[in-house]
């Protein structure tokens, strides 16, 4: 009896890693260069969510680059900040569905560029 606990474990971890190791991404760039109005971009990933053909969402992940003069506020999937100046950061944060909002809220006057990537993380 404990040998096919022993087994069945074993089988049951080989395809969590097999999942994880398959999943993928999807991903979506823009590039913001006008900062007189907010702006609202609506995802939602390629496929349904699916244990089985790798593609359950498990996270995000917002990737920020560029200058900018002014601040800016981003925000989606429950993660982002405030960013000002020279940039290049991410902001990460759990997340289960297969849609989200990449909101851009210039804080008053900004010039500059930002190159934004949002990432559905899936295993």
């Amino acid at each position: 009896m404990k040998r096919i606990i022993i087994v069945l474990s074993i089988i049951a971890l080989t395809i969590l890693v097999i999942q994880y190791l398959k999943g993928g991404s999807d991903d979506w760039t823009v590039t913001v260069n006008d900062f007189s109005k907010p702006q609202t971009f609506n995802l939602t990933t390629s496929q349904e969510p699916s244990f089985w053909n790798g593609q359950y969402v498990v996270g995000v992940f917002i990737t920020v680059k560029g200058e900018i003069e002014g601040n800016v506020g981003i925000s989606g999937g429950n993660c982002g900040g405030k960013l000002t100046g020279k940039i290049d950061t991410i902001f990460r944060n759990d997340w289960y569905v297969p849609n989200a909002s990449l909101f851009v809220e210039p804080l008053g006057q900004v010039k500059g560029e930002l190159k934004i990537t949002f990432r559905f993380s899936k295993i």
